[in-house]
């Protein structure tokens, strides 16, 4: 997953994020991961192949490298 531009980060939360790029996820998937992650360091992810598990922590991880370069400029 490639970092975006500076210029393209201009996204209020996680879901805006997904939502404004285009990532169909349901409102309370997102939260309940972001919940998981939030009471431990790790989450667990099951469900059928192609579900978007692995897709989803990619585009965490992705929006939060953005938000630290965005705080670092």
């Amino acid at each position: 997953v490639e970092p975006m531009s500076k210029e393209e980060n201009n996204y209020n939360s996680f879901y805006d994020y997904l939502t404004k790029n285009e990532y169909l996820f349901d409102k309370e998937t997102i939260e309940n991961y972001l919940l998981s992650l939030k009471v431990k360091p790790f989450a667990i992810l099951t469900g059928n192949s192609g579900t978007g598990k692995t897709k989803l922590s990619q585009l965490f991880a992705q929006y939060l490298e953005n938000n630290f370069l965005k705080r670092q400029s």
